[in-house]
């Protein structure tokens, strides 16, 4: 039997070749997202300024802020991390301090925290109990005046206040403290990003390698440090007509 010419051309012909993807975008964390060493100076000194006024005055909110601020800049909570910490999570023996936090995906993990932050935590705690706050086991760190859990929007609408009121960048978002926590953990700790990863809950090395860009911005720094500049002399260099210097 003959087949038609139109079906051996079909049964013969060459699968055609799907187009190539776009190469994916890879993100990075660039010196935009991460505030400065005077920026975060800054923001501390107000968020302390008006913690000490709260507590004189009773304003629970502006205690919560400071708390908010140091949990996103010492630990690198995400906002919803943050929100959902509850007391009986947190872990303060001397020496061996932790956060037990629910992560995306419900993935909890351990974040361990330094001396300063456990002392921030227990100082916050203090005033809480000062101003008549709640803290049973089961009650949010972070809360409304109320005593009630607070909102991801609350606290966003917060941060923005603060970096209004700081003269900051209007850039920075809250999600910037856990970009600031990253770089300077990875700067104390010599770009050990095995613990960094550990730390911020990333299934993936290659998402905290994100920033990989801030490593690479102090290397071109570093660049300059490599020999010292010639002390120049006026009088035995000679200009040369390309150089300019000496011939």
């Amino acid at each position: 039997m003959r087949l038609p010419k139109r079906f051996t051309q079909r049964m013969f012909r060459e699968p055609t070749k799907p187009a190539p993807k776009p190469p994916a975008r890879i993100w990075m964390v660039d010196e935009s997202k991460f505030l400065k060493d005077v920026e975060v100076a800054r923001l501390r000194a107000l968020t302390t300024r008006e913690r000490d006024a709260g507590i004189a005055s009773g304003a629970f909110n502006k205690v919560r802020n400071w708390c908010m601020v140091e949990l996103g800049l010492q630990a690198g909570l995400r906002v919803d991390e943050m929100r959902t910490l509850t007391h009986d999570k947190l872990y303060l023996d001397n020496g061996r301090s932790s956060l037990w936090v629910l992560g995306k995906g419900n993935k909890p993990r351990n974040v361990w925290i330094g001396r300063g932050l456990r002392a921030a935590i227990q100082q916050y705690a203090s005033a809480k109990a000062q101003l008549g706050l709640p803290q049973t086991p089961r009650d949010h760190v972070l809360t409304r005046c109320d005593g009630l859990p607070i909102t991801k929007r609350a606290l966003q609408k917060a941060f923005r206040r603060l970096i209004h009121t700081a003269q900051l960048p209007s850039r920075y978002h809250i999600h910037s403290l856990r970009h600031t926590y990253a770089t300077q953990l990875l700067c104390v700790t010599g770009n050990n990003y095995r613990f960094l990863q550990v730390q911020l809950g990333h299934a993936s090395i290659k998402t905290t390698q994100i920033y990989a860009g801030i490593v690479e911005a102090e290397a071109r720094q570093a660049l300059d440090q490599l020999f010292p500049a010639l002390p120049s002399d006026n009088h035995n260099t000679r200009s040369h007509p390309l150089t300019g210097g000496l011939s």
